[in-house]
């Protein structure tokens, strides 16, 4: 191929061999990288952004605050198969979830005091096994 076709792109000066191609500030090579970067950046700020998803929650007994606390980036609600959580609960972590699960006579009772302390939440969990009595 004729040199002339490569001089003056993809960085390469006039009279520079084109086996050899000399990167010079400001071309678009060198504007990919940063091009790249930017794009990386820009994704990982709205994936932090965006925070936990809300589809994304944890079963577990006697969750401290601390714990709360540290399943906060990842997790947005929780719950103990109870309707009512068996432990403080810092505001600004995972939401409560309250469930309904078996058959003892003060289940009610308990999920009415419950929603009094933390009304309207995000939804109310009922077990669905169907060889269990509940």
């Amino acid at each position: 191929m004729p040199r002339e076709l490569f001089e003056g792109i993809q960085g390469i000066p006039a009279g520079q061999s084109a086996s050899k191609p000399r990167l010079e500030s400001g071309t678009c090579m060198s504007a990919a990288p940063r091009w790249v970067a930017t794009l990386i950046l820009v994704a990982w700020a709205a994936g932090a952004m965006a925070g936990p998803s809300h589809k994304r929650g944890v079963c577990a007994n006697k969750l401290s605050p601390e714990d709360l606390k540290a399943l906060a980036p990842g997790v947005s609600w929780w719950y103990n198969w109870s309707p009512a959580p068996d432990t403080a609960v810092p505001t600004g972590g995972p939401e409560f979830v309250p469930m309904l699960w078996g058959d003892d006579p003060g289940l009610w009772a308990r999920l009415d005091a419950s929603l009094r302390d933390r009304p309207h939440p995000r939804a109310i969990l009922a077990l669905n096994e169907p060889n269990l009595k509940s």
